[in-house]
């Protein structure tokens, strides 16, 4: 962002100005008439502001759903009732891709999911609308995976696509169980759209390496070898002309699979997305030095227990872990005990840990949850 008037091709384009547009821009708003405005969350302590002609935001951001959506076996032509979960915020990527299908007059037959809203109402919208299709934030389909095992939520959906979070294992399962139905993913940042969706197969996903070149890297930028989970990912988005972006940093953890996919594409395939470097978690070690852990090996600490989902919160003071389930469901001490014995294995030195129960993930301004949150003090 420092170098954004020296990196947009658009000589007329400044940050100052794009930054003034923003917060009164609606969903339908394009900057000076011609671009597309995106807005990162933040995550990294600065958002970043990101534009797009309109060819390139049909490209990278309309067909990257389309192109996601039938990679996995849905048509997305072939109508049915779509049930997708949209920011309302006018600089997300999801609120102007939903507006953009209103102004094509392609929205009919989808119900849009504000993620913002209460459990029950999303609850009640979808019993009334009975989608076919979702395409949800998949912190939010686990509850609904819940909310169907209890019986007060009553659909059928024919297909289920997964997405703008990380899908675990837990979710993945618990949402298979609830409606019978194996979800996809899709993987997607602000800044390039779709970089990659599972297929029909559902065994890793494709990344759209006829947009985007993909690496794999370690701290020193080096690429890793299939098998090896990279410390961050480099992005070259070959459409992008109004900003042109070569090997972006995003601090993605991905893992690229070997084998070829039974399904016959041609594209190079990532094993689940795990997580971002902002998510990992950092403690001394007992023999010097630090220890890290991913968000999927807290994962694997709690597998076995009723817990449907969790963050955590880090502090100077202590580790507090936030707990989806129910009352009878909640055991803080068995909970303390595996994952103490968890980290213990791993040679990490713990603060004090404190486990909280609570109804449901704290979302950010987005509809987005994160697994972990910093706390200054």
């Amino acid at each position: 962002m420092s170098a954004f008037d020296e990196l947009v091709t658009d000589p007329g384009v400044h940050l100052a100005d794009v930054e003034q547009f923003v917060p009164t821009m609606s969903l339908t708003d394009l900057f000076r008439g011609r671009y597309h405005v995106v807005v990162t969350s933040g995550t990294t302590g600065k958002r970043g502001y990101f534009l797009f002609n309109r060819e390139e935001w049909r490209m990278l951001a309309m067909a990257g759903v389309a192109r996601a959506l039938s990679w996995s076996g849905a048509n997305p032509r072939s109508g049915g009732r779509g049930a997708i979960t949209t920011s309302t915020i006018p600089w997300h990527m999801t609120a102007r891709a939903g507006a953009e299908l209103r102004r094509l007059g392609m929205d009919t037959g989808r119900l849009s999911l504000d993620a913002g809203n209460s459990l029950e109402e999303i609850v009640s919208k979808l019993n009334a609308y009975q989608p076919s299709v979702m395409m949800i934030y998949p912190s939010l389909m686990q509850l609904l995976a819940a909310e169907q095992k209890a019986g007060r939520l009553k659909i059928a959906p024919m297909h289920i696509q997964c997405t703008s979070e990380v899908l675990t294992s837990e979710a993945r399962a618990e949402i298979e169980s609830a409606f019978q139905v194996a979800p996809a993913d899709v993987y997607a940042a602000s800044e390039c759209g779709c970089l990659a969706a599972s297929c029909i197969q559902n065994e890793g996903l494709h990344l759209s390496e006829d947009v985007l070149i993909v690496e794999v890297v370690d701290e020193e930028g080096r690429a890793v070898p299939p098998g090896i989970t990279g410390v961050r990912t480099l992005v070259t988005v070959l459409p992008g002309r109004t900003m042109p972006l070569i090997r972006y940093e995003l601090s993605d953890r991905l893992t690229l699979l070997s084998e070829l996919c039974p399904c016959g594409k041609p594209y190079a395939r990532i094993a689940a997305v795990g997580g971002r470097q902002g998510d990992i978690l950092r403690f001394p070690a007992k023999t010097g030095g630090e220890v890290e852990i991913a968000p999927a090996q807290i994962s694997a600490a709690l597998r076995g227990l009723a817990i449907r989902g969790w963050q955590v919160s880090l502090s100077p003071n202590e580790l507090a872990i936030h707990c989806v389930c129910t009352p009878e469901d909640f055991l803080p001490e068995r909970i303390v005990s595996r994952f103490g014995q968890f980290m213990d294995e791993r040679g990490a030195v713990l603060p004090p840990v404190r486990v909280e129960r609570i109804d449901q993930l704290e979302r950010g301004v987005t509809g987005k949850s994160a697994f972990v949150r910093r706390v200054s003090r």
